[in-house]
């Protein structure tokens, strides 16, 4: 939100704001939570069903914690950004819930769904950072375009980094790195997908007022990549 707001206003947000941002990030640290139980090592669908509604659960309650004290201070656009991470994160539960019991695996699947799981967070936090700055919300598309990129990104070199470290033995409802290794392939095809993101989003950023930070966050994201040697 930070670096979004810095990228149209070319400066960093007012103390003022950041408590208003804050309040989306407290959520965004429930839902996180909840989302860690449902990566425990459980193999049974129900398990995971029942873990999956646990998180709603957790997100929801801080959701309505936070309406709750809206009465003392309005913050109108961050409901707004919350009620959209909450959809979208219902959202990618439900897809991912149907991706893991896919009988095989698809490139179209998987990437449909990395599409959605991070960018539950860094959507509606770009398209915030602009209803700060201008309640009109004159950036949100592009904002939330840029959101999408970055938020694809991440998912796409926390799937790998999770591939190199578990090295499933099987293909099925795993990510393309796993797939990959599975089949004893180089990882590069996903590298070049997580390198499009990446471009896609510095493009994004290329076209704000005052991309400079923003920019460099990403540049710094794709050195920590080339300096890992994931590729390899």
């Amino acid at each position: 939100i930070k670096l979004s707001y810095h990228a149209l206003a070319g400066r960093f947000m007012p103390s003022r704001v950041r408590w208003q941002a804050m309040q989306y990030s407290l959520l965004c640290l429930a839902t996180a939570a909840g989302d860690d139980l449902v990566d425990l090592p459980f193999s049974s669908l129900d398990q995971r069903v029942n873990l999956a509604c646990l998180s709603l659960v957790l997100g929801h309650t801080a959701y309505l914690n936070l309406i709750s004290r809206a009465t003392e201070f309005p913050f109108p656009m961050v409901l707004s950004a919350l009620s959209d991470m909450l959809a979208r994160i219902t959202s990618a539960a439900c897809k991912e819930l149907t991706y893991s019991a896919a009988p095989g695996f698809t490139l179209e699947d998987y990437m449909s769904l990395a599409r959605d799981k991070t960018t539950s967070y860094t959507a509606p936090a770009c398209v915030l950072a602009s209803a700060l700055l201008d309640p009109a919300r004159a950036a949100q598309s592009i904002m939330r375009e840029i959101g999408v990129a970055i938020g694809t990104a991440f998912q796409l070199l926390d799937d790998i980094l999770d591939a190199r470290r578990d090295r499933p033995a099987t293909v099925r409802s795993c990510t393309y790195a796993a797939y990959l290794l599975s089949r004893n392939e180089s990882l590069e095809p996903a590298i070049t997908l997580l390198y499009r993101e990446l471009s896609q989003g510095q493009f994004l950023i290329s076209t704000l007022p005052h991309p400079h930070v923003l920019r460099l966050f990403l540049e710094s994201l794709r050195g920590k990549v080339s300096s890992m040697g994931i590729g390899q």
